[in-house]
């Protein structure tokens, strides 16, 4: 093999290399950024339990006599799961806040450490403020979406993402 083909399959070899390091960096950010989403999602389903529990309890409550009786005696043990249960989710849903804050707050300082204000930008504004390319290309007055995923790529790319915590 000739010195120069062996130069340019390593060249490509290099570049290979180099472009699965970029992407595994680029997963690694979408990740940690993701987890903003996953946390507001939950946060979202267990509020939507509490509003169960609560509709089942004034929906219980409503036909409820006040004669006591058999059917009195298990609606007011059914109101008292259903008291217990939003309790439950409450202490659940204030603890998710409370991560899902700090996490915020972890997240927009990585951020704040880009150099680039467009970089800065795309992240905070995708991931943080979970706004749509459509209306992130508008502020920044990009017609060319492709630009934008590029520009996007990159500040995945300049994100510092500390270990990863598993929800």
């Amino acid at each position: 093999m000739s010195m120069r083909k062996y130069l340019r399959d390593f060249a490509k070899m290099n570049a290979s290399v180099q472009a699965h390091a970029h992407s595994e960096r680029q997963k690694a950010a979408r990740e940690y950024l993701n987890q903003l989403t996953r946390k507001n999602a939950r946060i979202q389903a267990l509020m939507e339990q509490q509003q169960h529990y609560r509709e089942t309890a004034e929906r219980i409550t409503r036909g409820y006599s006040k004669a006591p009786s058999a059917s009195s005696h298990r609606a007011g043990s059914v109101i008292e799961e259903c008291v217990a249960g939003i309790d439950e989710v409450e202490r659940e849903i204030k603890q998710r806040i409370e991560e899902y804050t700090d996490l915020t707050k972890e997240i927009e300082a990585a951020i704040a450490r880009i150099p680039d204000d467009r970089y800065r930008d795309i992240l905070r504004w995708r991931y943080v403020n979970g706004w749509k390319w459509e209306r992130i290309a508008k502020e920044m007055n990009y017609s060319d979406m492709k630009w934008l995923w590029n520009l996007h790529r990159r500040a995945l790319e300049a994100l510092e993402v500390p270990p990863l915590k598993h929800d």
